[in-house]
């Protein structure tokens, strides 16, 4: 597999060997953890991969002996990217090549606001971001900021409390939660770790508020969790039964999980979905996690045995 796909394959036999090479500067082009290691966790070792800024958008292959449902959806939610039993050699192949292309590249999607008058802080928090993947507009105060939503749509916003000019960041939260139909992602960050700030921020719309400074890793965590929340209210949660056959799965899914159903379908990646529908990387993870609930699919190639017929 290594000479047809021209890459180095690297093996560790549990967490702790694992830890130790990826805390080098090795660039890696996927990660493929079995649901067995020698000793570790491999839910705990995907969990905090997913909190480091290096790692955090790392196509991570979660590999089982046998088919069990439960635990798929565990690894999903830890943050792997796709499920295979370990007889899918060639799918798992496929996935190892699909990644190693550099024009695919594991990553979010989508523009993040970035309100912040200190240069050096607007230096650090764009890096994270373009880091997760994201494009950053960086503005110093709130009338920018009002100018940059009208004219873009962010997959979240980040603000400072303490801005430039006569308006704080809790005015443009204020703003944001008045003025907006859709529910905009926003994080606070203020180096003001008091009570009543907080709560102030909080009461006022914002997602969740972090004190300044923060590390890298919570940063991660913190944006990676807003916008895994707000998938989670997008996709609704209903319940439904699942049911057999592409006319009654339109009626299983909701509008956007059919088109993301049929993008699958296609072959896309969740990168490419994500671009095509202009949302999140992480919108589409959770998109998915919930079509694979509801149908019962494993991972895509079950979903594609099941509903890509011939005349597709």
């Amino acid at each position: 597999m290594a000479a047809r796909v021209d890459l180095d394959f690297i093996s560790c036999v549990g967490e702790d060997d694992a830890n130790a090479f990826l805390a080098s500067d090795t660039s890696l082009s996927a990660l493929v953890i079995s649901h067995h290691l020698s000793n570790g966790d491999s839910l705990r070792l995907i969990e905090s991969l997913r909190l480091s800024p290096r790692y955090a958008t790392l196509p991570i292959a979660f590999v089982m002996s046998d088919r069990n449902f439960s635990m798929a959806q565990n690894a999903l939610h830890s943050g792997a990217t796709e499920i295979f039993l370990r007889a899918e050699t060639e799918f798992l192949f496929n996935f190892i090549c699909d990644w190693a292309d550099p024009a695919q590249g594991a990553s979010f999607s989508g523009r993040a606001l970035l309100v912040e008058d200190t240069p050096s802080q607007v230096e650090f928090v764009s890096f994270l971001c373009r880091a997760l993947g994201f494009e950053v507009d960086a503005v110093s105060d709130v009338e920018s900021a009002i100018h940059m939503l009208k004219t873009q749509r962010y997959q979240i916003v980040i603000s400072d409390v303490v801005l430039s000019g006569a308006k704080s960041g809790i005015s443009l939260v204020k703003h944001i939660r008045q003025e907006h139909e859709y529910h905009q992602p926003i994080l606070m960050v203020s180096s003001f770790d008091d009570v009543p700030r907080r709560l102030m921020a909080l009461k006022s719309g914002a997602d969740d508020f972090l004190s300044k400074p923060f590390a890298p890793e919570e940063f991660m965590w913190r944006v990676r969790k807003i916008l895994h929340s707000q998938a989670q209210v997008d996709l609704g949660l209903a319940a439904a039964e699942v049911v057999e056959g592409r006319k009654e799965i339109a009626s299983m899914l909701s509008p956007r999980e059919y088109e993301i159903f049929k993008a699958m379908l296609l072959g896309r990646s969740d990168k490419e979905i994500a671009v095509s529908h202009g949302i999140s990387f992480w919108t589409v993870r959770s998109h998915v996690q919930q079509i694979f609930t509801k149908t019962g699919a494993l991972n895509r190639r079950e979903l594609m045995v099941r509903y890509l017929h011939p005349s597709d």
